[in-house]
Parts: C-alpha cells; sequence; structure tokens
C-alpha cells in the first residue's frame, strides 16, 4: 500500500479523485436540502436526484468513449473546471430560485462529474499497472471513495446549518478549481489512455464484451442489484 503512495502521479490523482468525490457529496446533499424546502414535495427531491445521477449514468459513457483516448492531464482539468462554473451557477441559482434551472445544472454537472470520475479512474489505471501495483491502488481509491460517500454529506450538513447552501455550493466550486490545478500541474500522466481507436461503435463493443463474459456479466449485475437496494432508502 505503501509503495504505491510512492508514485506522484497516483499521489496526485488520488487527492484529485478524493477531493472530487468529496466535493460531490458534499454538494448533493445541499441541492437536496435546496429543492426540498423550496418544493416541499418528495417527488422535487426524487426529480434532483434522477437529474444528479440516474440520467447522467446514461449519457456519460457517450461522452467517455469521445474523449478517453486524449491526454489525461488535457481532460480532467477542463471537466474539473466546467463543474466549478456549474457549481458556481447554482450558487448564483439559489438566491433566484427555480427548480427547472436547478435541475437543468444538476443534470449538467451530473454528467461532466461521472464522466471525469470514468477518466480520473483510468488514469490511475494507467499509472499503477505498468509497475504491478493496480490492486493496491484500486484499494486505496476504493477505501477513500467510502470515506467520501459518508464524510461530504456529514460535512455540507453541518455547513448548511451554520452558514447556508449557497455557502455549500460556492465551496464546492471552489474545490473543483484546486482540483483542476492540481491535475493540471501533475507529471507522468499518461498522454493518451489507450490505443487510438474509432469513437463509432466504441460503447456498443464495450456493452457487447460485459454481456459475453460472464465473471464481468456477474459482477456488474450484482453491483446493479445492490446498489438499487442500498439506494432505495436515500
Amino acid at each position: 500500500m505503501i509503495q504505491v503512495l510512492k508514485l506522484p502521479a497516483y499521489r496526485r490523482l488520488l487527492a484529485a479523485y478524493t477531493l472530487n468525490e468529496l466535493a460531490l457529496y458534499f454538494g448533493s446533499l445541499a441541492l437536496a436540502v435546496l429543492v426540498y424546502r423550496r418544493t416541499g414535495s418528495a417527488v422535487g427531491a426524487m426529480a434532483f436526484f434522477l437529474c444528479a445521477q440516474f440520467v447522467p449514468a446514461l449519457f456519460s459513457p457517450l461522452l467517455v468513449a469521445r474523449i478517453d483516448q486524449r491526454s489525461a492531464r488535457a481532460v480532467l482539468p477542463c471537466l474539473y473546471l466546467l463543474e466549478a462554473v456549474a457549481f458556481g451557477a447554482l450558487a448564483w441559482v439559489t438566491k433566484h430560485f427555480a427548480v427547472a434551472p436547478v435541475l437543468a445544472l444538476t443534470l449538467l454537472d451530473g454528467i461532466i462529474a461521472l464522466t471525469a470520475r470514468a477518466i480520473a479512474r483510468a488514469a490511475t489505471v494507467a499509472v499503477t499497472a505498468p509497475v504491478g501495483l493496480l490492486r493496491d491502488g484500486n484499494v486505496l481509491t476504493n477505501a477513500l471513495f467510502s470515506v467520501c460517500f459518508m464524510a461530504g454529506p456529514a460535512l455540507a450538513g453541518v455547513v448548511v446549518v451554520a452558514g447556508g447552501i449557497s455557502d455549500v455550493l460556492l465551496i464546492n466550486s471552489v474545490l473543483f478549481v484546486l482540483i483542476a490545478v492540481t491535475v493540471a500541474t501533475t507529471r507522468g500522466l499518461p498522454q493518451s489512455l489507450q490505443e487510438q481507436a474509432p469513437t463509432a461503435g466504441r460503447l456498443r463493443a464495450a456493452l457487447t464484451h460485459a454481456r459475453e463474459s460472464p465473471a464481468i456479466r456477474t459482477l456488474l449485475s450484482v453491483q446493479a442489484v445492490a446498489l438499487l437496494f442500498f439506494t432505495i432508502s436515500i
């Protein structure tokens, strides 16, 4: 575990990935509270979660397939800066609340966030796999993901009570600027995440591969069912 932290590029990617996850859950709590307070409806909260997670999960693979062959050092900072802009806009919208703009910005940010997560994870694989530290890197990354899943909403709750929802969103915007700078100044990131291939048909090929591989198909099916039931309570 210690060996993987000796890789400068991995340390920077881990910091960026961790801050990204922390900021996502940090902002999600604040936005969920905002939508529920202003609409007074569980349907409004449901619409928020659909725009924040469900719909982006359908569209982000299409975006990943188009940009994941470019340099991670160029792509990731752009995605994080777009998230900074989105949260800055959301902070402004909280002062002039309307459901439609909030949900639209949430949807846009969700697509960008899931795309950045996929690109960052692929970059960590490209950095750790060649030196035989892929398993260690995955263990550490997944552990920090779990911590952020709990810590993000908890911290957001404290800030919402102490300051306000717009403060949480502005903090998020600043965090994403810091993440973008961290990745942009990182040396040793892969120039290309994989061999160049035509964009058309890549997502379809990935789905076919998952369907035809029993191990991958089983793992994805179990994960899908687990996530479905774990998130019902939320």
